[in-house]
């Protein structure tokens, strides 16, 4: 099964295509990683306004639950993806995948939010090499 019909669909998917147990880790994931930067980096302005505006976003809230969306399906997403690694022995079983998938995220997020604050709405698009290193530094200590 494809990890973007596992546990629900990532942010920006369409181009993505990972199967566990195909492919390397570390590579598979900064794939995964590079299309959620660039959906964060596209987000932050509406994030701004749902933000500032607390009716919108209960709104947006119940909008995206009734679609079966929200900011947390990506974590669940990626905490899916490297189970099934584990399971199949790529990844140590002692690993934390709900963890090491919160930190990718997580560190996604940050990159994403401090291009947009340094470069504005024309920001370049966050580097294959940026996924890359966010990558390696989840995976490595996984294995």
């Amino acid at each position: 099964m494809a990890i973007i019909d596992a546990g629900g669909e990532m942010p920006n998917s369409s181009r993505v295509s990972v199967l566990p147990g195909a492919g390397d880790v570390e590579e598979n994931l900064a794939e995964l990683a590079h299309a959620v930067l660039d959906f964060y980096q596209q987000s932050i302005p509406m994030l701004g306004a749902l933000l500032a505006d607390p009716e919108r976003m209960a709104a947006h809230r119940v909008a995206m639950s009734r679609h079966g969306g929200g900011p947390d399906k990506a974590v669940a997403v990626f905490a899916t993806y490297l189970r099934a690694e584990q399971d199949i022995g790529r990844l140590n079983p002692g690993a934390d995948p709900e963890a090491a998938a919160s930190l990718l995220i997580g560190a996604c997020f940050h990159e994403a939010f401090l291009r947009y604050y340094a470069q504005g709405p024309d920001a370049e698009p966050a580097s294959r090499a940026s996924a890359e290193a966010l990558a390696r530094a989840v995976v490595r200590p996984l294995r």
